[in-house]
């Protein structure tokens, strides 16, 4: 397997959020040192138009948006195998989330 960069600026929780996304599509992905900002997030190099097409419509999102609250247990949870939901289910509620009035 080969390694390419999928994103070197963002920070938890989206990166974790992103991170179980990539799980949830079977998309092989790792943590693989720091660049100046933030994490550098690889994903295989077979996959990465599908992972550009996980990151690409939350990538303006900010990092610390509350879409992404509670995203590190999440995708703990899902590596662990204790995960319940579809990619379509958590992409859309994380999408369309618009937090509390």
């Amino acid at each position: 397997m080969t390694w390419k960069m999928l994103c070197k600026r963002t920070e938890d929780p989206k990166l974790a959020y992103i991170e179980w996304l990539l799980d949830l599509s079977g998309i092989p992905n790792r943590r693989n040192g720091h660049s100046f900002h933030a994490p550098i997030l690889e994903v295989d190099e077979r996959d990465f138009d599908k992972a550009w097409k996980i990151l690409d419509p939350i990538d303006e999102i900010y990092d610390d948006d509350e879409r992404f609250r509670g995203a590190e247990e999440l995708r703990d949870r899902e590596r662990a195998g204790d995960g319940e939901h579809s990619i379509d289910e958590v992409r859309n509620a994380a999408l369309n989330y618009r937090g509390e009035p």
